[in-house]
């Protein structure tokens, strides 16, 4: 289900990645429960600061090799960390 959502908008998300100045401490974050129920993605994708993520969320974007392509994707109360899908 992420991986396809990713992949069906990796272009959008890319774009939002290059458009915005995101800074090593900032993660693109996506409230899935929200595009669940709208089906519209430009509504419910934010700039986040990593410090907000949940702790476990957080070591894994530490310790993501290449920071900028990472996001950050809430879905039911749980946070998945993961590198956007080239």
């Amino acid at each position: 289900m992420y991986i396809d959502f990713l992949t069906k908008n990796s272009k959008k998300l890319k774009n939002t990645m290059n458009l915005n100045t995101i800074n090593s401490d900032e993660i693109v974050f996506i409230d899935f429960d929200m595009y669940s129920s709208n089906k519209s993605i430009d509504e419910f994708v934010f700039i986040c600061n990593v410090k907000k993520l949940p702790d476990y969320a957080r070591v894994k974007f530490e310790a993501s090799a290449d920071k900028k392509k990472v996001l950050a994707l809430k879905h039911h109360g749980l946070c998945l960390v993961s590198e956007l899908p080239a």
